[in-house]
């Protein structure tokens, strides 16, 4: 059998391989119509059951997908609690950020990590002494 040369003419090459199917993109669709409301949305909703007189029906009504009473119920319940408790006004900001809740809880908290980066220097320090 002979040998290519860079000298001799490029041949075509030969696709031997086996045709693959692959699979074909599709939409993600969700399993449920269900969505957090934003902070702009919960500062609509408590401001308009709380300042605006509008019913819990009204609002739920206005979002798309709808959401539930008990929803918006438990919305303005919390705001409310939480306004109360740092004693500010309910159109605050801050009342509004941090998704308190969401994601996995810390383990430790800043003055517990602070406390084991110390034990553990202090170890090694005396560790280094009692070597020399």
């Amino acid at each position: 059998m002979a040998r290519h040369n860079a000298a001799s003419p490029k041949t075509t090459q030969v696709n031997r391989r086996k045709p693959r199917k692959y699979k074909v993109t599709k939409l993600r669709v969700n399993k449920t119509a269900r969505r957090e409301l934003t902070a702009v949305e919960q500062a609509f909703v408590v401001g308009a059951v709380v300042l605006g007189n509008a019913t819990f029906n009204e609002v739920a009504a206005s979002f798309e997908p709808q959401f539930s009473k008990a929803g918006i119920s438990r919305l303005v319940k919390r705001i409310k609690g939480r306004a109360e408790e740092l004693k500010v006004l309910i159109s605050d900001p801050v009342l509004y950020k941090g998704g308190s809740g969401h994601g996995r809880p810390t383990l430790l908290t800043d003055t517990q990590k602070k406390r084991i980066i110390e034990i553990v220097t202090q170890d090694r320090a005396h560790h280094e002494k009692e070597a020399l």
